[in-house]
């Protein structure tokens, strides 16, 4: 197993004390028998900074071991500290070269996602991380585009704000498909309208991508998990019903949310 290769370090912390730890799966793998896996930990999923600034966007990459799929990273001497939010995907590189791996168009990748409320940033602890199962089931595709607009409401509290590739079934979290979520950001809500910018993952699904929603979830008992307490919003054009929209490259604007 390729050892953990730490980059755009920093200074060594004695209280970086972390290991980050998994394995990964998917159907993928069996036609790619032969190409590496790379696992990579980075600050943020942004794919352009992972490419073009990976020194001051990857933390650490490492391979899969081939054998029985898993990994284990080793950020001891990283600077990352418990508490500290990170990236952790992994990816099949069809292209490999003589350079730090980074996933690229036609590539396919998989990362870590909290199934309690989507985000895709994991917080590190002290110790042993162990994330479980990677599932690398999306293509990598080459675009930018991100989705703007007012959450219009005067609550109060923590809300999830994301993007879902329809159709969508039942305005239930727990009934959402991971595979099909392609944008994430969270909001704190402090009792007035809030513009939001929700970039878009350029995974699993190309250009332009129709039957897009966008979906939000006021943490109304401010437990930081989706429930039914909470209570739902989402983009409309012909109230009480969502509207979808079609997801292009560039900037997406004035796509509001609302609560009824």
């Amino acid at each position: 197993m390729m050892p953990a290769l730490l980059l755009g370090c920093g200074e060594p912390s004695p209280s970086s004390n972390v290991i980050i730890s998994g394995s990964v799966s998917g159907t993928v793998l069996e036609e790619y028998p032969d190409q590496p896996v790379i696992v990579l930990i980075s600050h943020d999923a942004d794919m352009n900074a992972i490419r073009n600034d990976p020194m001051n966007t990857l933390i650490a990459y490492a391979g899969v071991d081939p054998s029985t799929r898993s990994f284990r990273l080793d950020l001891q001497d990283s600077g990352l500290l418990p508490g500290d939010t990170v990236f952790i995907a992994a990816f099949i590189d069809l292209s490999p070269a003589d350079r730090a791996p980074y996933p690229d168009t036609g590539d396919w990748i998989g990362f870590w996602m909290n199934p309690l409320n989507f985000s895709t940033m994991y917080t590190v602890t002290a110790g042993e991380n162990n994330i479980t199962d990677i599932r690398i089931t999306r293509e990598i595709f080459d675009f930018q585009a991100a989705v703007t607009g007012t959450v219009q409401t005067d609550e109060i509290g923590g809300m999830l704000l994301f993007a879902y590739v329809g159709p969508l079934t039942s305005l239930n979290p727990a009934a959402l498909d991971p595979d099909r979520i392609i944008g994430y950001t969270s909001l704190i809500m402090t009792g007035s309208p809030v513009e939001y910018f929700l970039p878009i993952l350029p995974f699993g699904f190309d250009t332009p991508i129709e039957n897009v929603l966008i979906l939000s979830i006021l943490d109304s008992n401010q437990n930081g998990l989706p429930d039914a307490e909470d209570k739902i919003g989402y983009h409309t054009a012909a109230p009480p019903n969502p509207t979808a929209v079609t997801i292009t490259e560039g900037l997406l604007t004035d796509v509001d949310v609302w609560f009824f």
